[in-house]
């Protein structure tokens, strides 16, 4: 009689395992599909009149998120500001500013040798809007935009 409860109850553990997706009838909502309910995160930089602005909208509050520009275009590329680009640097500086899951504001006019990160940039106006590219990582991926991406080819960041 107890090879019986064995047998059983095996049989109903393996019938319960099954590890086919659901199949649904006609009507049937399938209990498996995985929707994507959250909202896409979204990027965008503004130079004000005093600070140059990222906005991040639908940020990931588990990630932490750091920020880089380069100037890369409308300058002799000895003479381009890359020194937070938070990659490669410019002369032994390189900063990388760290952002909150909405963004990070940071400062005009700070000296080269002296950028905060997080706070300001030696960028010093709104004229240089459209001679940088953007990098923004968390801890699982990164992105670039702006004026010239190819300036960061070759990280495997997805381009925007």
């Amino acid at each position: 009689m107890n090879k019986f409860w064995m047998v059983l109850a095996a049989g109903l553990f393996a019938f319960g395992c099954d590890d086919k997706p659901n199949e649904t009838g006609a009507g049937e909502a399938d209990a498996d599909t995985d929707s994507d309910t959250d909202a896409d995160t979204e990027v965008d930089v503004t130079w004000g009149s005093s600070s140059v602005d990222l906005t991040i909208t639908n940020g990931d509050a588990t990630q932490s998120y750091w920020f880089g520009m380069a100037e890369v275009v409308g300058c002799p590329a000895e003479d381009c500001w890359t020194g937070e680009d938070c990659i490669y640097g410019y002369a032994g500086y390189a900063y990388c500013h760290p952002a909150a899951t909405t963004g990070v504001s940071l400062a005009y006019g700070a000296p080269f040798d002296a950028v905060t990160e997080g706070v300001d940039t030696v960028f010093f106006d709104s004229g240089f809007d459209g001679s940088v590219t953007y990098y923004l990582e968390d801890n699982t991926a990164c992105w670039v935009w702006g004026a010239d991406t190819s300036y960061y080819d070759g990280l495997g960041c997805t381009a925007l």
